[in-house]
């Protein structure tokens, strides 16, 4: 036992000092502003025109940056995060509460920004306002939550039964997908990821949430102050690292449960359908009361789906958007190629510019259900087919999220 104790404080140690030198290389590759150089060398690969049908993939090179020291960060982290205390009781409800509210968070508030700003009249020059305005969206977006975790309690029957018909449908299309049986961990075996880590995860995703939150707030239009760190748009690491802890959780799903094509792909798009569906009914909704009151601010927002008078989209306009977002479908490269969409990309999910992570995390899940799904030819044909159906733009981001899941596999294996 002494020995173990000893191997394991010497791995912990090494890998502390490891990635004490990791994380100071990343401060000094973000003050340097290498990232950012970058990112100017790639415009010169082509033209401004040419260029702009990437969207929001225009500073992939910044992105893969990033994600060398957040992924080599997150390996060493299982071995410094080590189950030995477990965590207080206080402190877990805190986590998993502020867990549960974080997709709320931030699913909701960046067209309450825009609503908020709207309605109050917010002088973005007046401190009262900006702590209001701050206040009001944190509220606003944790009190959406619970309508719709609230919602979703009262529909619970709905999920079950969807599950079950995708289910038979998977038995009866096996034939183009050999799914293999994934045998059970033995019974001494320690469920993965042990509690510490699984708690060190929640904690990532919390801070990359307040970090959007407050990216967004220090626009122009919304605030004066001087938040260290934030020069007017998100910080360039909270990106990556919502996609590198999404494509991990991701990997860990699939591998410890044995389920079928569609009914990998259902539950992936059930688990954020009950905060994605009731978004995209009452976001459009606060657009047109915020725009009635005042539309100067949102003309601040490049993104916002609007008709060539101006203004939220109309019916045929909103069914259409409310159809691409619910599958996630508005950053696939048709829509920029046909001019369908915004300079920023494809089409906007109402004022919630912020909607379009989601549509980069879906495709990246079904690309991910493909190469663990199928097998031999089938499995080549289907991960090209779906690639040329979504484009170079979202495939240059491809790579943040599916570090994430090589990181799942090493700390499973190792």
């Amino acid at each position: 036992m002494a020995d173990a104790k000893t191997r394991i404080d010497g791995t912990t140690i090494a890998a502390a000092v490891a990635a004490a030198a990791i994380l100071v290389s990343y401060i000094l590759f973000i003050d340097s502003g290498l990232g950012d150089r970058l990112y100017k060398w790639s415009k010169s690969f082509a033209s401004y025109e040419w260029r702009q049908h990437l969207g929001l993939s225009k500073r992939y090179l910044l992105q893969w940056g990033h994600i060398v020291f957040l992924f080599l960060l997150l390996l060493l982290s299982k071995y410094i995060i080590v189950d030995r205390r477990p965590e207080p009781a206080w402190l877990g409800q805190i986590r998993e509460t502020l867990s549960r509210y974080a997709p709320a968070i931030f699913l909701f508030h960046f067209p309450l920004m825009y609503f908020f700003a709207a309605v109050t009249r917010h002088d973005a020059t007046s401190d009262r306002d900006q702590t209001v305005l701050l206040v009001l969206v944190l509220a606003g977006s944790a009190a959406f939550g619970w309508l719709c975790f609230w919602l979703n309690d009262h529909a619970r029957r709905i999920g079950p039964w969807a599950r079950g018909r995708f289910r038979r449908l998977d038995e009866r299309f096996s034939f183009l997908w050999s799914k293999s049986k994934r045998r059970p961990a033995p019974a001494a075996r320690v469920p993965y990821p042990p509690p510490n880590f699984g708690a060190f995860l929640d904690w990532v995703k919390i801070a990359a949430t307040m970090v959007v939150v407050l990216g967004h707030f220090s626009f122009k239009e919304f605030s004066t102050w001087d938040i260290p760190g934030f020069g007017g748009a998100t910080p360039r690491f909270a990106v990556p690292t919502f996609f590198l802890i999404s494509g991990y959780l991701a990997m860990m799903s699939i591998d410890l449960a044995s389920r079928g094509f569609l009914e990998t792909l259902f539950r992936r798009w059930w688990r954020l359908a009950p905060l994605v569906v009731p978004m995209l009914l009452i976001v459009p909704i606060l657009d047109h009361i915020g725009f009635a009151t005042n539309r100067e601010v949102y003309f601040a927002n490049e993104g916002f789906v609007t008709d060539a008078g101006g203004g939220p989209p109309d019916l045929g306009g909103f069914f259409l958007t409310l159809l691409s977002s619910l599958l996630y479908l508005n950053e696939i490269w048709i829509f920029n190629l046909l001019h369908l969409g915004t300079e920023l990309g494809g089409v906007r999910a109402f004022s919630n510019d912020a909607f379009w992570f989601m549509c980069y995390l879906f495709p990246f899940n079904v690309l991910l259900a493909i190469c663990t799904s199928f097998r031999g030819k089938r499995r080549y044909f289907a991960v090209l087919a779906f690639c040329v159906f979504v484009g170079p733009p979202i495939l240059l981001l491809a790579p943040l999220f599916f570090a994430g899941s090589v990181a799942y596999l090493i700390h499973r294996r190792v």
